[in-house]
């Protein structure tokens, strides 16, 4: 389980006209939809890596495999074939 404090407001304007900028896209007929204003704000709030545990060193990016357990390093990436003629042009320079 992860605890996500959500500390957020929404806002519209009495009369915002066509403003975007004074209109909320969770209110429609004087009806606010809760559920997705909720999980939008969850969902702003949560961390770009979530872990088991504090001391965990996550999940390899390559393999998937737990870093805490295997320890471990690929090297270097090959590079993408895509980009081959640019490495070219810059060998020449």
């Amino acid at each position: 389980m992860l605890d996500v404090p959500v500390s957020a407001r929404e806002y519209q304007a009495v009369s915002p006209g066509d403003d975007e900028e004074l209109r909320t896209i969770y209110l429609d007929n004087d009806k606010l939809d809760l559920s997705a204003w909720a999980r939008d704000a969850i969902a702003l709030e949560l961390p770009d890596k979530i872990l088991c545990k504090p001391d965990c060193a996550g999940l390899c990016p390559v393999c998937g495999k737990n870093l805490s357990d295997e320890p471990h390093e690929h090297g270097e990436p090959e590079p993408d074939s895509r980009w081959a003629a640019l490495a070219d042009l810059k060998d020449r320079l």
